[in-house]
């Protein structure tokens, strides 16, 4: 156990009373008195707080996480009388993240197996009659489609592994609602055309399946096209971001909807085709052998056609003209609005958001916001301005840089610290400790009779110790007897290897390669506190840079990898998401024949549900990170998959010489019972259930953000786009 950081370090000025501003880690209660001695601090104690430092050597890591379990496990089970205890470790973070994701696996699961019931409820047409139901149930079609969306995920995860590309949980989660999304919605828009088809030739004789599929695919092939193509190109400029992440998902997303479009363009039409011959021939579904008295099956429409043809599309089309434009005005509106609410979107991700309910690490961040009253240690590294060239600390220039100067790197600390710039107590260096406090004392810097380095702990036992000669002269070689001596309360307690025994590199014999100097961030709460505090370090770090020539510092702590993306994550933002957007206005204008004006019309659709979502994320408290990036550039292909089936079709009856608002009602009434019962209610189905989950990263960014998606995008397309169209 480090001394420094268990009880506080050594120190003369505390050792008296036990209750300097080094004991920072016995947190005393106000309300109990200020103690004067030790018994009266122990007795004003409301928690304390050991930490066992284990060694950061590569080769010994795994050593070091295996003990870190061990301790956890011991921690987890061992009962305190008296006490309460909390417990944290490196690994533990990275532990309950992994636990968390196995439980809700049950969740997700759970998800997926609903999806499949309604789907295959909702391609079939229902009905009291046993054989009716068995003629006209799509289970063998609902189980290929869903099995090709498997198997495109997989497959994408495949090739990508075969090129290292890391399949994290964000990918497993969101390429795979992505793609079911767009492929239950293509299975939708085809059984529905083909049932509609069907329908036309009751009490014919003779019905060719294959020409009935190839009708089918006149009608939906080409938007099929242009939504895969669309999303596919999107998704591949995704993957030129510089955020990892979104870059791993964009080429997951490429080449599972890309395989999906494939299968489904290829087996699964061979799948439909037998089983439109098995309809037609009157046998029972998954039970080809077993076929009923032969008798008529009249074709009628399901609820949700009925709804959208009759309900939804007569009520949108109302002869009263106002109705289109005031619901053009209400959209505009709401996406202006939520431009004006993007500003206040938050960045971040809180930690305690990713971790279960009933995780240990919560009690123990609980504890710590409570009780400790500093933050994580920063280090301000340092080394000579030229890489090439030792540095030597002792150099008048270099130490007046360093620590002298009032511009100096220990000085700028000092500023920062007493001007609170998520800074706080005094920084540690271990030069001025060396040179003010252990070098000039008596006790500390001890020679044995041969030269050699003589430790506090047996000097007062060896007699040959003696007080070190020409200090002013071997100073680099002191300063190394320096960093191996131990305190020792009956001899030298400035002692500085519990504290600064990493925090020099030497090369050879004069000079040092790299140190730091280190200080206390002042309590963190959030995501918020984390990103200001490392600009805080940055911007230290950048005024000691531009004030000390020779030298080269950069800032160091355990958190501060995790919160460099948010540098850059609105610019990343805007970028990736223009260059989707980008993508699919060419590939839309290149697919619909050049037909600028439904590009134009489908991009603004597109970018409506973005900024709503924005928006939405601010409303929900949902912050904008990697995982929520992400989603926004999912939302940019589901929004695809919304509105381009109704555009072409639009496109379509307006090649017929269609009036816009008869091309527009037509276009809704025929695709709109796909949409809504394919892609929006299968994904509502699937995603309640993640309401359930354990963990509030997917309640919050699994089951908000994809439920804000979806609602989103299905207004858009079932009232939104049919309003503007009929007005161009």
């Amino acid at each position: 156990v480090s001394p420094d950081v268990g009880f506080g370090g050594f120190q003369t000025r505390t050792l008296g009373t036990l209750g300097g501003n080094d004991l920072g880690l016995i947190i005393m209660c106000p309300a109990l008195g200020m103690p004067d001695n030790a018994t009266d601090m122990l007795n004003s104690t409301c928690a304390i707080m050991f930490a066992f430092l284990l060694t950061g050597e590569f080769e010994k890591m795994e050593n070091a996480s295996l003990w870190e379990l061990a301790m956890s496990n011991f921690m987890k089970t061992t009962q305190f009388n008296h006490i309460k205890c909390s417990f944290n470790s490196a690994r533990a973070l990275e532990d309950e993240i992994d636990r968390a994701s196995h439980a809700d696996i049950t969740i997700i699961m759970i998800s997926y197996i609903l999806m499949f019931f309604y789907v295959t409820c909702g391609l079939g047409r229902l009905s009291w009659s046993p054989k009716e139901c068995g003629i006209k149930a799509k289970v063998t079609v609902a189980l290929t489609g869903v099995l090709i969306v498997l198997v495109s995920v997989i497959c994408a995860l495949g090739v990508l592994s075969y090129f290292r590309l890391p399949a994290t949980l964000v990918v497993i989660e969101v390429v795979p609602f992505l793609t079911l999304a767009v492929g239950i919605d293509n299975v939708f828009i085809i059984v529905q055309t083909l049932q509609k088809t069907m329908g036309r030739y009751i009490g014919e004789d003779k019905i060719c399946p294959r020409e009935i599929m190839i009708q089918v695919l006149e009608n939906v092939g080409p938007s099929m096209l242009l939504s895969s193509t669309t999303q596919t190109v999107a998704f591949a400029l995704g993957g030129l971001s510089t955020m990892p992440a979104v870059r791993n998902f964009a080429f997951n997303a490429t080449l599972a909807v890309l395989i999906d479009f494939i299968l489904q363009m290829t087996i699964f039409l061979v799948v439909l085709t037998r089983d439109t011959e098995r309809e037609i021939a009157g046998r029972i579904d998954c039970v080809c052998c077993v076929r009923p008295e032969a008798s008529h099956i009249p074709y009628r429409p399901g609820i949700i056609k009925r709804f959208v043809e009759n309900v939804w599309s007569k009520a949108l089309f109302h002869p009263n003209s106002f109705i289109r434009p005031l619901v053009v005005a209400v959209f505009f509106c709401g996406a202006v609005i939520s431009a004006t609410l993007i500003p206040m979107l938050e960045v971040g991700l809180d930690e305690t958001m990713a971790l279960p309910l009933d995780s240990h690490l919560t009690v123990y961040l609980d504890d710590i916001f409570k009780y400790l009253n500093v933050g994580p240690s920063v280090n301000f590294v340092f080394r000579n301005n030229d890489p090439s060239r030792p540095l030597d600390v002792f150099n008048d220039e270099i130490h007046r840089q360093l620590l002298s100067s009032p511009t100096s790197l220990f000085q700028t600390m000092e500023a920062y610290s007493e001007n609170d710039h998520y800074m706080t107590g005094t920084p540690k260096s271990w030069l001025k400790s060396y040179e003010t406090e252990w070098l000039p004392a008596f006790e500390c810097c001890r020679s044995d009779a041969h030269g050699g380095f003589c430790p506090s702990s047996e000097a007062a036992s060896h007699h040959g110790c003696r007080e070190c000669p020409a200090k002013e002269d071997n100073k680099m070689e002191y300063l190394k007897w320096f960093l191996q001596d131990i305190p020792d309360l009956n001899g030298c307690v400035y002692g500085g290897k519990p504290i600064y025994g990493h925090a020099v590199n030497f090369t050879g014999s004069t000079g040092i390669r790299a140190g730091y100097f280190s200080v206390s961030h002042k309590q963190l709460t959030g995501s918020k506190d984390f990103i200001m505090s490392r600009k805080a370090a940055l911007n230290l770090v950048e005024e000691v840079n531009s004030k000390n020539p020779n030298i080269t510092v950069f800032p160091y702590s355990h958190f501060y990898h995790f919160y460099e993306q948010y540098d850059t994550i609105h610019k990343e933002t805007v970028i990736d998401v223009a260059i989707c957007l980008g993508a699919v206005f060419i590939m839309s204008n290149i697919i619909l024949g050049c037909n600028i004006k439904a590009a134009i019309i489908l991009l603004t659709s597109v970018f409506m549900i973005v900024i709503d979502l924005l928006g939405a994320m601010v409303v929900l408290n949902i912050p904008l990170n990697a995982i929520s990036l992400v989603n926004i550039i999912m939302s940019i292909g589901i929004s695809v998959e919304f509105s381009a089936h109704i555009i072409k079709s639009f496109v379509r009856y307006s090649s017929y010489g269609d009036m816009p608002i008869q091309a527009s009602y037509r276009a809704l009434a025929g695709t709109g019972p796909a949409i809504l019962s394919g892609i929006t209610l299968t994904k509502v189905v699937g995603i309640f259930v993640l309401i359930f989950a354990k963990s509030r990263l997917f309640q919050v960014f699994y089951f908000k953000m994809f439920l804000s998606v979806i609602v989103l995008g299905a207004l858009h397309a079932l009232a939104f786009l049919p309003a503007l169209m009929s007005l161009m």
